[in-house]
């Protein structure tokens, strides 16, 4: 039996898919100096933070 706030399957793929996005495009950035990402608007305002980081150690 799952706990009441635990996250659900939804929530873990989400994150799931969130984290491998990030790692693809901090891979990117070892190869390219500039790199084009296509995904909806609700990636970039979750994300927005973690590109953040990305960016500042280029």
């Amino acid at each position: 039996m799952m706990r009441e706030n635990s996250p659900g399957l939804a929530e873990v793929q989400k994150n799931e898919r969130d984290i491998g996005l990030l790692q693809k495009i901090e891979q990117a950035f070892k190869s390219y100096d500039r790199i084009f990402v296509v995904f909806g608007g609700a990636h970039a305002w979750v994300l927005e933070p973690a590109l953040h980081q990305i960016m500042e150690k280029q």
